[in-house]
């Protein structure tokens, strides 16, 4: 899959597109289908360094995300495959799949789009 990654503390302009591995949902996680994710203020502060949290290095910065769901981890009990939800997360979710706890997750109307 595709996903957007700091390799060092940058600007914008210096993120890369990198080809990596699919993630696969965790116990009581949801694997989606990112559709959008929010660019924020944070995001910036994040791949400068200069956010609270660092994540180490290379790492895909965004916390929010809206998609569908392609997969569901063990334990998991409010969510199904297919689902349209939104998500918030710690990062890493400039890509085209993200995981996220499934409290972290609220469903969305299909009649919301989410292009």
């Amino acid at each position: 899959m595709k996903a957007i990654r700091a390799h060092e503390w940058c600007g914008p302009r210096d993120l890369v597109i990198d080809e990596i591995d699919q993630p696969q949902p965790g116990d009581r996680q949801v694997l989606v289908r990112v559709n959008v994710a929010g660019l924020n203020f944070p995001d910036l502060l994040i791949i400068t360094g200069k956010y609270q949290f660092k994540p180490a290095l290379p790492f895909s910065p965004g916390f929010e995300i809206a998609g569908t769901i392609e997969k569901v981890g063990a334990g998991v009990t409010k969510f199904s495959g297919g689902e349209h939800v939104v998500a918030q997360v710690a990062v890493r979710v400039f890509s085209d799949y993200g995981s996220a706890t499934e409290a972290s997750i609220h469903s969305t109307p299909r009649e919301i789009d989410q292009r």
